[in-house]
């Protein structure tokens, strides 16, 4: 879970305008974003910001659904969340400090690759707001 006030800022730069009815609430390891996107009239769905491959994505229409079905279902931890990288990093590089996220050096976006030895770690603002730049 994550502070959506310290992220606000980059998520709406990603999303291309500010739309408080779009809050970020989730963060995986390797800092993709899921958030609350109010549809209107009592709907809304939780979906992913992937910052890697610059992707959105619908994950669920209801949080209850996100967090006892998506969440855990064992494609979204080896895809999504990138179980085994995730364990990887963590061995390797160390554990995450608040802030910070596990990122790919060079970017995927840039010709890295998903492997433990293209891994580093950083705060995740500071590489948000780098993701974003070099696709601009």
């Amino acid at each position: 879970m994550i502070d959506p006030e310290k992220y606000m800022s980059g998520f709406y730069t990603w999303l291309g305008k500010e739309d408080y009815s779009r809050i970020p609430i989730f963060m995986t390891g390797f800092g993709d974003i899921f958030y609350y996107r109010n549809l209107g009239n009592g709907e809304y769905d939780i979906s992913l910001l992937d910052i890697h491959y610059r992707d959105i994505s619908v994950c669920t229409y209801t949080l209850e659904d996100f967090l006892k079905n998506y969440i855990v279902s064992e494609n979204v931890k080896k895809e999504i969340l990138r179980k085994e990288l995730f364990e990887e990093a963590k061995k390797s590089k160390g554990i995450l400090k608040k802030e910070e996220i596990y990122f790919f050096a060079p970017a995927l976006i840039a010709g890295g690759a998903e492997e433990l030895k293209y891994v580093d770690k950083g705060d995740a603002a500071v590489h948000h707001e780098i993701l974003f730049q070099w696709g601009t």
